[in-house]
């Protein structure tokens, strides 16, 4: 028997619901289902309140209005909770709870992993409280049977999804032909007509086939193809199509070596545990990944786990061309993760290889004391620090490009000035002093040139100034007859 209320504020459906006892929660525990979330009173003693989201849900999806409804819920059905004015409410996915049946009393739950719980202050509102327990109704609930049910239904949602995606693949799937497209435009346009050669002329060109050239490519007059503003990431790629698969496969995730096992040297330092034990954490650990990230996101395959990164963008520095999306894998295959050290590749986000390999340096880092960490969950944890670090390393190539370009424009800078200089027959002074010694001796060389050609009545004064005015040339500033004869 639940407690459900009706009146639970979202903006799309949820079924709101609570256990009657301890006895009960301990039922509501072990029956959860995916899309389950559950609130508590952190610290005190209090009712197991869930809210179930639909199939496509997760708590990122939770409105604020919802998560306020939960905690006044879940403090009202607190003995001490209810007493404050204030208290804090915890709360996370199904997937993220904990029952050992050692040692833990009925209807105490533990956390698999604690930095996925979420905290939030709640101070008492009495309207809120007041809505909600008027639409509260007993239930009786067959809990297995509930389960059961919801997980034939989110069955048969998914199976409705793939084939919504499937029709809709092959409703707009048309190769576009660029060649009878623009002979359709001409047709459509009425160019042409039978004297004009026009509609002969289309006739003649539409068996021939034209060679394809990428959008990023330009065609010289010779007809060879010269590939221009292509991204780093992209020249790599297809520098690899004459790869083998296996080294392709390396390449693609920055590893250097020529073959796999030169790679899982590095990954077989732990004790393997009981092939029971590793089922058992591994299925724990991916139920959580699936409440947190959903199933469009998390994937599994033959290989192992794989997350598509959602909150990343690439450096315009290396991805002219749309990269394909940034995935985080950790191979489980021939592996016994947790108890043996993980595994894990980061490929595509149009990240180059040199990136690839700062990554799986910075990896390889944060993992050198992983032996402390053998058995825990820690997927969650490597994609995290995978985000920061690259982050960290494009801010890094960024600020290097921008570095470099700004010393190439002071270079360009010095050398048109200095080609300037070198222009420009003005003579420069540091000071006036300088000035007008410069002038003494042009001066004095002057008047013994023209003493010795004219004698002594070139060298008076105003000989001398109409002589040097005559042969301006000689000297560069003006003012400087100026300021000897004025």
């Amino acid at each position: 028997m639940v407690f459900t209320y009706s009146t639970v504020r979202s903006p799309f459906p949820v079924l709101c619901y609570m256990g009657l006892d301890k006895h009960e929660n301990e039922q509501l525990i072990r029956t959860g289902v995916r899309t389950d979330i559950w609130f508590h009173v952190d610290a005190l003693s209090s009712a197991h309140v869930y809210v179930r989201l639909p199939f496509d849900k997760s708590i990122e999806d939770l409105a604020e209005e919802t998560i306020e409804d939960m905690c006044q819920l879940v403090k009202n059905n607190s003995i001490q909770g209810s007493k404050l004015s204030s208290c804090k409410i915890c709360y996370t996915s199904h997937g993220n709870l904990k029952k050992d049946l050692v040692g833990m009393d009925t209807g105490t739950v533990g956390f698999k992993e604690f930095k996925l719980r979420l905290l939030r202050r709640c101070d008492k509102n009495k309207e809120i409280i007041k809505r909600l327990e008027k639409s509260k109704k007993e239930v009786t609930w067959d809990y297995d049977l509930e389960k059961e049910k919801w997980t034939e239904s989110e069955r048969l949602w998914k199976k409705g999804e793939n084939k919504k995606k499937h029709e809709n693949k092959s409703d707009g799937f048309q190769m576009f032909d660029a060649q009878k497209s623009q002979v359709d435009r001409l047709r459509n346009m009425g160019e042409g007509d039978e004297e004009s050669g026009i509609e002969e002329g289309l006739k003649a060109i539409e068996g021939i086939a034209f060679m394809e050239v990428e959008g990023d490519a330009v065609v010289s007059d010779s007809g060879d193809a010269k590939k221009t503003n292509v991204g780093e990431w992209k020249t790599e790629y297809e520098d690899m199509r004459v790869l083998s698969e296996e080294i392709r496969w390396l390449r693609e995730r920055g590893y250097a070596c020529d073959t796999k096992e030169e790679v899982l040297k590095e990954f077989e330092e732990g004790e393997g545990g009981e092939e029971e034990e590793i089922t058992e954490l591994r299925d724990a650990e991916r139920e959580v990944l699936e409440s947190i990230y959903g199933e469009e996101i998390f994937k599994v395959d033959d290989e192992g786990w794989n997350v598509e990164v959602q909150d990343y963008s690439p450096s315009k520095l290396f991805t002219p061309p749309v990269p394909p999306p940034l995935v985080v894998s950790l191979h489980l295959e021939s592996s016994k993760y947790p108890f043996q050290k993980p595994f894990i590749t980061l490929r595509g986000g149009g990240i180059p290889f040199r990136g690839l390999q700062a990554m799986n340096a910075s990896l390889k880092e944060w993992s050198s004391d992983w032996s402390d960490r053998a058995g825990d969950p820690i997927f969650f944890e490597v994609i995290e620090h995978l985000k920061d670090s690259i982050d960290s390393w494009k801010s890094s190539e960024e600020k290097k490009v921008k570095e470099e370009e700004s010393a190439r424009r002071k270079e360009a800078l010095k050398r048109k000035q200095k080609e300037a200089e070198e222009n420009n027959t003005t003579t420069k002074f540091k000071s006036e002093r300088e000035r007008r010694e410069e002038a003494k001796s042009r001066l004095g060389a002057f008047v013994s040139k023209k003493g010795t050609e004219g004698g002594e009545d070139a060298t008076s004064k105003g000989s001398l100034k109409k002589q040097i005015q005559q042969d301006m040339q000689r000297v560069s500033d003006r003012s400087l007859i100026n300021d000897l004869f004025s």
